[in-house]
């Protein structure tokens, strides 16, 4: 907060205030994940889950052929997952504590998808996007993979990653072949590309929703993760010399990936600051993929009109219709 010629530091609603030397950080008031979360950990045909408060890894469920990519429903408590090898998507239910996984349930998808991979979700109406990678489609279903449809697939080659953010409206995806980042409102109308100079080999991106909902990517020909204004506006390196970073997520403090040239998975602050680390464990195989659960990443309320929809309910920016 900005005085006349002075400021204080605050946070939002559902933090705490942490004052460190001569940095003031937020972190979540819920004991239960921590400051930063339960981090879910896809290594062949396991969901592996790893508690950094803790440092306990276990794991969570042995589940299909091969995980591919993970999205989390918080409000439903459902994690999904693509198989690369079965070609289908599933969803099961995590415990209370979110430290055990259920039962997988197949989605009935594979007449319209024939090979999905990037997957996410749209926790105001629980929709999945999905992307088919070989088919150069973006799909959408509700959360039991009902109703599904096309919504893009115009001059799109190879979509490898996926992100939903239901509060501006928008999706976010990289296409690999074009090497460039693009987006587009929740239906798949007005597709703008964002990203399309200085960009090698993108592989993955990430929204911080709490940080004015900018976003994250990784580039594993530069070396570099990227950082950028939902427009594509104020576009910083915030990690160079990162040796072939894949998988992206972020957290209230921190970035976490995998990299190519090996099996672990490293952190550092997302502002920058400070060296890159390990997280201090062995999980076998190099991670296809990796999500921070935490309720409070997902801080904007459901507006009212999510539940008059039956159907499947899909937004542009400022509009509903179901």
């Amino acid at each position: 907060v900005n005085w006349n010629g002075n400021y204080s530091c605050s946070c939002s609603s559902g933090f705490n205030k942490i004052d460190n030397e001569k940095i003031t950080r937020c972190y979540p008031n819920n004991e239960l994940y921590g400051k930063d979360g339960n981090l879910l950990i896809g290594v062949d045909n396991t969901i592996q889950q790893y508690e950094p408060n803790k440092n306990l890894l276990k794991v969570a469920a042995k589940l299909g052929r091969r995980i591919n990519r993970m999205a989390i429903n918080a409000r439903l408590g459902l994690v999904y997952w693509t198989d690369i090898y079965q070609q289908q998507i599933y969803r099961a239910a995590l415990s209370a504590n979110r430290t055990e996984i259920g039962i997988p349930q197949a989605l009935n998808t594979s007449h319209k998808i024939e090979n999905p991979d990037a997957i996410a979700v749209d926790w105001y109406t629980n929709n999945i996007y999905v992307t088919d990678k070989d088919k150069g489609a973006i799909y959408v279903a509700r959360e039991d993979g009902k109703y599904i449809r096309t919504i893009v697939n115009a001059s799109l080659r190879r979509p490898t990653s996926i992100a939903v953010n239901p509060v501006l409206g928008q999706i976010y995806w990289v296409d690999e072949v074009n090497k460039r980042i693009e987006s587009a409102n929740l239906n798949g109308s007005d597709i703008k590309v964002i990203v399309n100079q200085d960009i090698i080999a993108p592989k993955d991106l990430a929204i911080d929703y709490p940080m004015n909902n900018r976003i994250f990517w990784t580039d594993r020909e530069k070396n570099v993760i990227e950082t950028m204004r939902p427009d594509g506006s104020d576009r910083k390196v915030v990690a160079k010399r990162v040796n072939g970073p894949n998988k992206l997520d972020v957290t209230f403090q921190n970035l976490i990936w995998t990299s190519d040239a090996n099996s672990k998975i490293w952190y550092m602050n997302k502002f920058g600051h400070g060296v890159n680390v390990t997280y201090n464990m062995s999980y076998g195989a190099v991670p296809s993929d990796i999500k921070m659960f935490h309720l409070q990443r997902y801080t904007e309320g459901i507006p009212d009109w999510v539940t008059n929809c039956p159907h499947l309910t899909l937004t542009t920016p400022g509009t509903s219709r179901g």
